[in-house]
């Protein structure tokens, strides 16, 4: 039985339970790690944690908790999780590779990272996630539309003579379009996916906040360097959604190739591209 304390007003309060019990208890529920962590405030962790509900109900849903459940710190959220896991069909890679693809482009680029990682997943986990399809479904063309509109601050009718309403590709960052410019070039016309900076900020401070976590918590699997891992992340994002940096890269590309003629690389419209559109032309 703990201690009783006195109560301000002299009399005696409720019995104080000793912290080795206090601490044992939350251990036994999962809670330790999280109630020591105080690397972010108390709001932004609980957004944290309810994202990681989002998540971890996905993982259950595609039978993949396996990744995650080692962690000390969500290990009550994994068990709750796993009251909800269905049996799916399919290797362990295949099953995390579709879960990752309903996550989110952040979960997807992580999961083509992991791929790399033989050494921590296994070969035919990494094999899994190698596959791994950086796509999804189109975003509307309207919101394509009105996108290059706000990029170049004028009406698309300025930029363009022709506008296809159906992409030609669509990915986890963006989507491209076939389109006519105003002086009657065919070119590609590829367009950000609206608030997909916003969904990988979100997510990659997710990563960032579950890293530290690890590291804090998890002395054994300090060696994996998770917080190392969320900023090369990070860094390869960045470079991703600001396509002044693939226009760059084409044009350089196209200069060292300037004299050969069996590599033709897309000539760069600069005028109608930007951090959000990037603008070549089209080839097929």
């Amino acid at each position: 039985i703990g201690a009783v304390r006195p109560d301000r007003g002299g009399g005696f309060g409720a019995p104080e339970v000793p912290q080795s019990h206090r601490r044992r208890r939350r251990a036994a529920f999962g809670l330790a790690a999280l109630s020591r962590f105080r690397v972010l405030g108390p709001f932004r962790s609980l957004r944290h944690i309810l994202r990681l509900v989002a998540i971890a109900a996905t993982l259950a849903r595609h039978d993949a908790l396996f990744l995650f459940e080692p962690l000390a710190g969500p290990r009550l959220l994994f068990r709750c999780a796993r009251l909800f896991r269905r049996r799916a069909a399919g290797r362990p890679g295949e099953r995390l590779a579709a879960a990752f693809q309903d996550i989110g482009p952040a979960f997807i680029k992580l999961g083509q990272m992991l791929a790399t990682r033989a050494d921590l997943l296994g070969d035919e986990v990494a094999a899994d996630l190698a596959l791994l399809q950086d796509r999804l479904p189109p975003f509307p063309t309207a919101a394509a539309r009105a996108s290059i509109a706000a990029e170049f601050g004028c009406p698309l009718g300025e930029l363009f003579f022709a506008f296809d309403e159906t992409p030609v590709a669509a990915a986890s960052i963006a989507q491209v379009h076939f389109a006519v410019t105003s002086e009657g070039r065919e070119v590609a016309v590829k367009i950000l996916r609206p608030g997909i900076a916003r969904a990988f900020a979100r997510d990659l401070e997710l990563l960032m906040w579950l890293g530290r976590l690890i590291e804090r918590t998890q002395p054994a699997l300090r060696r994996l360097k998770p917080v190392e891992i969320a900023q090369t992340l990070q860094k390869s994002v960045e470079i991703e959604i600001d396509l002044r940096f693939e226009a760059a890269a084409a044009a350089e590309l196209a200069e060292n190739f300037a004299g050969d003629a069996g590599f033709r690389v897309p000539r760069v419209d600069w005028q109608r591209s930007g951090r959000g559109v990037l603008t070549t032309d089209r080839l097929a």
